[in-house]
């Protein structure tokens, strides 16, 4: 297996979120210091339905596209990720190697507690358990 394969935990995740009544799941993650990164499921008439598109979250045509995973869980970057700064580069692997490895709940947490809003919905997080989980107990739900 080679470095950019194995990402199939990432479709999954991504995948239950949709299922599980979310019918255009996003997951809002940081990368560098302030460098959105967003994954969402692209749709049925996509050119690659059902793989994983990850942008800075801007609308589609002013978005930066980073690259995708293949919903055989291949990471294939795009020419913009190519030329990325080192550091943000590097960050951002090191995020998506996290989330391959199992660590997605470890993820959300972090990125919710640093901005205080949900990593899926995007929704302030107020109750003291979503503050501290870091991600809405719907959310959490349909994701875990």
């Amino acid at each position: 297996m080679s470095a950019l394969d194995g990402f199939s935990p990432v479709v999954d995740l991504m995948h239950r979120i949709k299922d599980s009544g979310n019918e255009w799941p996003k997951v809002r993650l940081s990368i560098g210091d302030d460098q959105p990164l967003v994954l969402s499921v692209a749709g049925a008439r996509a050119r690659n339905p059902g793989a994983i598109n990850m942008t800075d979250g801007r609308a589609y045509g002013d978005n930066v596209f980073f690259g995708k995973i293949t919903v055989e869980g291949t990471f294939q970057p795009s020419q913009a990720s190519r030329t990325l700064d080192h550091a943000v580069k590097a960050s951002m692997w090191a995020l998506m190697s996290r989330m391959r490895d199992g660590e997605a709940e470890a993820v959300f947490t972090e990125f919710g507690k640093r901005f205080g809003v949900c990593a899926i919905c995007g929704r302030e997080l107020t109750n003291e358990d979503s503050v501290a989980r870091g991600i809405g107990p719907v959310c959490y739900s349909r994701a875990f």
